[in-house]
């Protein structure tokens, strides 16, 4: 995912104008505070990306992704599994 969005950074797909910020954790060896998260993107003014969703890991991506979208941020889950549960609303 990150060469993704560093290939959309270098060539500046959201305008000259548009800062892109990339930022990769992973919970094995990071602590994810959603609380911090949802400060820094606060005004809509970022996107979390969950990629690799399993199946058994649904919930605890939920539990990241819920305070998040209350708090306005935006949150984009995906994986081969978590493509095909069923999501709670937000």
């Amino acid at each position: 995912m990150t060469c993704l969005v560093e290939d959309c950074r270098q060539r500046k797909v959201l305008g000259e104008q548009v800062e892109i910020d990339i930022r990769s954790m992973d919970e094995d060896n990071t602590r994810i505070r959603t609380q911090r998260l949802a400060r820094e993107l606060k005004d809509g003014q970022g996107l979390v990306i969950l990629v690799g969703v399993q199946s058994n890991q649904f919930p605890r991506a939920m539990d990241i992704a819920l305070p998040l979208r209350v708090a306005g941020v935006h949150v984009c889950m995906g994986g081969l599994h978590v493509s095909g549960s069923l999501g709670r609303p937000a």
